[in-house]
């Protein structure tokens, strides 16, 4: 068998091993071998990964490592080295973003968070704020539209933007650029109906915002009790 088809092989069963159950069984160097993968297209990369301990003592020594230390490991070239410098800095900016992520679970913080994005818009929009179970922000999707034109086609941008972030639940906010954060029929009407094309796709409304010329009102709890 030729030589380039023995690391295939290698790397497919690496690569399946880690599809199936992630880290867990894998010692450090094999952990390293899987990295470099993408960064030697055919070579074996166990002896770099043997290099690399060898020289920074554990995993922990690799990627604590300089760039500049990183290369001075034969055959570790800069692109690999930056390779995996990589690593623990998305480590940290997950972890960061983990920590500082926008919850919307109170009237105040919904208020809050709707009126700073509203404040300079000088057109109307929709925004939809997809969150998860915990009411923590995944993503907020724009989108422009006309008032006097509350129908299907609107529904079904949003629907198509939510199912696009996996969310369970989110909140949705229209702004009134001259007028006061009152809701006009359509708006109660639009926001009934969409209210149940997300039940048909497993999402909650979480609420539905006004903002206006007098600030931010939340309507859903008024809609949903008959009031509105």
């Amino acid at each position: 068998m030729a030589d380039g088809n023995v690391h295939a092989g290698h790397r497919k069963r690496l690569r399946d091993r880690f599809l199936e159950n992630g880290l867990d069984t894998f010692l450090p160097h094999q952990m390293l071998e899987l990295l470099l993968f993408y960064s030697f297209a055919r070579e074996d990369t166990n002896i770099y990964a043997h290099r690399l301990l060898n020289r920074f003592g554990s995993l922990s020594g690799v990627f604590n490592a300089s760039v500049d230390e990183l290369c001075e490991v034969q055959g570790i070239g800069e692109n690999t080295a930056l390779l995996i410098k990589l690593i623990p800095q998305f480590y940290e900016m997950i972890d960061e973003f983990k920590t500082s992520r926008t919850t919307l679970n109170t009237r105040q913080t919904i208020c809050n968070y709707f009126n700073n994005l509203f404040k300079d818009e000088d057109s109307e929009k929709i925004y939809i704020a997809c969150l998860d179970d915990t009411l923590c922000l995944i993503k907020l999707v724009s989108i422009d539209f006309d008032k006097n034109k509350f129908g299907k086609d609107v529904i079904r941008t949003m629907t198509k933007e939510i199912l696009g972030t996996n969310c369970t639940q989110c909140i949705i906010a229209v702004n009134h650029i001259k007028g006061y954060a009152t809701p006009n029929k359509d708006e109660i009407a639009f926001a009934k109906s969409i209210s149940e094309y997300l039940e048909a796709i497993r999402t909650r409304l979480a609420e539905f915002v006004i903002y206006g010329t007098d600030g931010t009102r939340l309507i859903l709890e008024a809609i949903n009790a008959g009031i509105l």
